[in-house]
């Protein structure tokens, strides 16, 4: 018997196919096949383990929308990307860039950066977003 892939005659089986029929194929054609069958590998998989209190689980699970492997890809994805870099120094220089565009001499602009920071204390990012969002600005 022949392999109808390659047509060697090295361990040829006669494989039943799931649709139906019969197909007769060598070792060879059978393990490369068998590579093929699937998704193609996005990368190299590595088992974590995580805790987190159950509030932050459902979140998770809630956000995942039953693909946590994709989901937690999309969050390091998006922690990788530049645009989405934010933190209190680029807040601060943002705010630092608009007070010397308006005219703000030293003294107002180390006046400006001095109040936003005591603000990050005293605010959250979501509540800052909220009162921003709210504003006539």
């Amino acid at each position: 018997m022949k392999c109808m892939a390659c047509g060697s005659e090295k361990d040829v089986a006669v494989i039943e196919l799931k649709v139906g029929g019969k197909v007769a194929v060598c070792l060879d054609c059978r393990v490369s096949a068998q590579k093929e069958v699937g998704r193609p590998p996005l990368g190299i998989t590595k088992k974590i383990s995580l805790t987190l209190p159950e509030e932050e689980w459902n979140w998770f699970d809630e956000q995942a929308k039953g693909n946590k492997s994709k989901f937690l890809r999309q969050l390091v994805w998006e922690k990788q990307s530049k645009e989405s870099e934010w933190d209190n120094y680029a807040c601060l220089g943002y705010a630092i860039l608009g007070g010397q565009k308006m005219g703000l001499n030293d003294e107002q602009i180390s006046q400006l950066v001095k109040t936003i920071r005591g603000e990050f204390d005293s605010k959250s990012v979501e509540q800052a977003n909220n009162i921003y969002i709210k504003s006539d600005y």
